[in-house]
């Protein structure tokens, strides 16, 4: 989605200072869905690594071409299938080395490259990571994972910073969109086979709890409201209209104001 932007920094047009307007990518994922990716990939992780674990997330953006290939520069990718659109995990190596090694238990002080172990080890913790995915992408089976060698035919992307028990980036994919839903309204007609209860309240008054629970049949308490105060109409426990009470020939009446 395009949408609207000023440039920071402003020029002098006509003795006025402007800033420059400009069109930009915005992505339309919501940034509630993506929570719900980051809390499910928190869990995932914190049973991984049998400790507690804090993560930050940034929002979605649309990266353009030299952003997705500066992304995916030697990062290990990997793909899985959902039901509404394609999605990737994004690890670049440094930081698939960090989750490995935080799965092991142990620490890495100098960057270095993965083993076979660690490569095997960072692949399983993305297949669990996949499972997180299905508020985004409709993920079925988080299992079926690909290796993939760049990001071609992604959108929207977001990241993971895991802050303890490691210092980790985990980058989020997403191929499409999400899809506006509309549903068709209703109209008066769709109504008329539905009965609602209707009250008139005509006066009111308060009573203390205890004089509530002694009531008796027969009993009397004082109204507080007024002589031609407005009487309400209730549906449904909400006040719809506000009107008068009276008599129609032999019949109560409630004339709406």
């Amino acid at each position: 989605m395009k949408t609207l932007g000023f440039a920071r920094r402003s020029c002098v047009v006509n003795r006025l200072r402007v800033r420059p307007s400009f069109f930009r990518s915005r992505s339309m994922l919501p940034v509630s869905a993506a929570c719900l990716v980051a809390n499910s990939a928190r869990q995932t992780l914190s049973d991984l690594f049998g400790s507690v674990v804090s993560l930050k997330l940034l929002e979605p953006v649309v990266p353009d071409g030299a952003g997705w290939n500066s992304i995916g520069a030697d990062a290990l990718v990997f793909a899985v299938r959902g039901a509404h659109s394609d999605a990737a995990i994004v690890l670049r190596p440094h930081d698939a080395l960090a989750l490995a090694c935080a799965a092991l238990g142990e620490r890495t002080e100098s960057p270095r490259g993965l083993s076979t172990i660690e490569t095997e080890l960072a692949a399983r913790i993305a297949s669990a990571l996949c499972g997180s995915l299905s508020a985004v992408c409709g993920v079925r089976d988080p299992r079926q994972i690909d290796r993939r060698k760049t990001l071609e035919g992604y959108l929207t992307y977001f990241e993971l910073i895991v802050e303890e028990p490691v210092s980790a980036r985990i980058g989020i994919a997403l191929s499409r969109e999400p899809q506006s839903q509309s549903a068709p309204g209703l109209s008066i007609s769709d109504l008329h086979e539905i009965d609602v209860r209707l009250g008139v309240e005509i006066a009111q008054g308060l009573l203390p709890a205890t004089a509530l629970c002694s009531l008796r049949p027969g009993d009397v308490f004082k109204l507080d409201s007024a002589l031609g105060e407005a009487a309400r109409l209730w549906a449904g426990g909400a006040v719809v209209a506000r009107g008068q009470c009276g008599n129609l020939g032999a019949r109560r009446a409630f004339a709406i104001r």
